[in-house]
């Protein structure tokens, strides 16, 4: 599984800070959109849209690789 539940949803009016504006800004910082880095991280694209559409968070072997990738 590479993401955890405990979503929110915007749907509902929920307010949902998320991964995925942590993911972007470091996709920004390093000039890579988020398919490119989740390409080369080996991550499935409908992963990271599912933290931009419904606020999950990636389980901790995808964050490991996120810090990896970023160097963070």
């Amino acid at each position: 599984m590479l993401f955890r539940s405990g979503e929110c949803d915007k749907f509902k009016g929920e307010v949902c800070t998320i991964f995925y504006d942590v993911f972007r800004e470091l996709c920004d910082q390093h000039g890579v959109s988020p398919s490119k880095a989740a390409l080369d991280m080996g991550i499935n694209k409908a992963t990271v849209t599912y933290w931009k559409k419904r606020g999950g968070s990636p389980s901790p072997e995808v964050l490991q690789k996120v810090a990896q990738y970023f160097n963070t």
